[in-house]
């Protein structure tokens, strides 16, 4: 008896040896392209940039004896630009201080303005010709 248990003994370690090398050696698939795990994020809306404000040029026709339009509302920082489409001459006067050259037909006179407020104008030549700007 003690052949056959040396026997039975044997068969079992070469069936355990084979069943061992056999899980070894069993194919993994393997992925060409690597796999990158990587965790699952909640986006976050992140404070949209205010857009920049750029001065613009805001155009004041001076015709029929009037400006047109005569009443605005503009940014700081943003100019006016009178023509005088009139044949008579025309002069622009802001709140009793800063004054244009006389324009004469198709002259333009460009004022920037960079404080916030309330700017009254009149020709200077002609005052009943008023108008109002609004600089916020």
């Amino acid at each position: 008896m003690r052949k056959s248990n040396i026997r039975l003994a044997g068969v079992l370690l070469i069936i355990c040896t084979a069943v061992l090398f056999s899980a070894c050696a069993a194919k993994v698939p393997v992925s060409s392209t690597p796999v990158q795990s990587t965790p699952k994020e909640t986006p976050i809306e992140s404070p949209k940039p205010s857009q920049p404000v750029f001065p613009k040029t805001v155009a004041v026709d001076i015709r029929d004896f009037r400006f047109d339009p005569d009443e605005l509302v503009i940014n700081r920082g943003d100019a006016v630009s009178w023509t005088n489409q009139d044949g008579a001459a025309h002069t622009i006067l802001i709140n009793g201080g800063v004054e244009s050259p006389a324009l004469r037909e198709f002259d333009v006179w460009n004022n920037t303005f960079t404080q916030p407020g309330t700017y009254h104008y009149r020709c200077g030549i002609h005052p009943s010709m008023v108008g109002t700007i609004v600089v916020q």
